[in-house]
């Protein structure tokens, strides 16, 4: 994930240069060094970027937030958290200050700073989720030196102001696939059987069954955002499936796709046709796609992604999913077991 989040940000400082680049991203992401596990997105940016690229990782004492809730609650909550430890880095900033920006790498000569900088300390690693039940398990280690080049710290955090809360969207799951012709419905409305994010529809994106432009037979599904982008993501239509018939084989999903990109002036477009096995609970077991490859072609071309289904995979998703200003047909579905 973390490499195709730096790929993402390397495109748009290409394009242009000349330009400033800023991301928001949560601790884990931006920090340069893998204290974290795997390489983070701000490890593989610093090493295409080198001195061009600057991490800046953010300390709070205490307050409150807005979380995805897990364990067990779901969809977009309020939390609390109580202040921090003296041993950790929120710890010892609370006793320099209440809000202040801080280079943390540090002069060689400066001994005892240079030595805290660059030891292990424990820090708050929350991102887009958070879980009140699991608290302890967001406290992770990590040498500031190495991880970020600053830091801020802001001794009380408040919530941001939502916009949208729509509730935790849960897509229904279908005994089995249906309507993958996209010919069980009239045009303009939503393709019975498939469904697309909420948050997809508040970014402008809508899907629709068509009669216009199909490849064959009477239907197809259409994809767009016909206008301004109000928030940056993806449009992904999307069919949920129960994986009993496919568990423990190969499941195959072909589909012919063709792109159409928008007259407006906006990089990057594409599609993507997508597999993902699921838990019980929604977490991903598997996962294909045609990422590699991105869908940009405005003619008709046949696609296909296949993944090994775990034994304890209970839900199918695939569809296809449209990046950027553009609009995509998607028809001649299929689904099948081919091991």
């Amino acid at each position: 994930r973390d490499r195709f989040m730096a790929d993402n940000v390397l495109r748009f400082v290409r394009a242009d240069p000349t330009a400033r680049v800023v991301v928001w991203a949560a601790n884990q992401h931006v920090a340069m060094m893998p204290d974290f596990g795997t390489m983070p997105m701000g490890g593989h940016l610093a090493h295409d970027l080198g001195a061009d690229y600057f991490s800046v990782g953010f300390a709070f004492g205490h307050g409150m937030f807005n979380a995805v809730g897990i364990a067990p609650a779901r969809g977009l909550l309020q939390f609390a958290v109580e202040r921090a430890p003296e041993n950790t880095v929120e710890g010892t900033f609370a006793r320099v200050g209440r809000a202040f920006v801080v280079g943390v790498r540090a002069p060689a000569d400066e001994v005892g700073v240079a030595g805290w900088l660059s030891s292990r300390h424990r820090l708050r690693q929350i991102g887009a989720a958070y879980g009140e039940a699991m608290a302890g398990d967001f406290w992770r280690p990590l040498r500031p030196a190495r991880a970020y080049n600053a830091m801020l710290y802001v001794d009380e955090i408040s919530p941001s102001h939502v916009r949208h809360n729509r509730p935790f969207f849960r897509q229904p799951t279908l005994p089995k696939p249906r309507n993958l012709d996209f010919e069980e419905d009239s045009t303009g409305g939503m393709p019975s059987g498939w469904s697309i994010y909420p948050l997809a529809l508040d970014s402008g994106y809508r899907a629709e069954a068509t009669h216009e432009g199909c490849r064959t037979g009477l239907g197809c599904a259409l994809v767009s955002r016909p206008g301004e982008m109000l928030v940056p993501l993806y449009g992904a239509l999307s069919q949920q499936i129960d994986a009993s018939p496919f568990r423990g084989g190969v499941v195959r999903v072909r589909a012919v796709v063709r792109l159409q990109h928008s007259s407006a002036p906006v990089p990057f477009a594409g599609a993507t046709l997508w597999l993902r096995a699921l838990d019980a609970g929604g977490g991903t077991l598997a996962v294909a796609s045609t990422v590699e490859q991105p869908i940009v072609s405005g003619d008709w071309g046949a696609y296909e992604v296949s993944c090994r289904l775990p034994a304890r995979a209970s839900k199918i998703r695939y569809g296809v999913a449209v990046d950027g200003d553009a609009r995509v047909w998607l028809d001649d579905v299929s689904v099948e077991r081919v091991e």
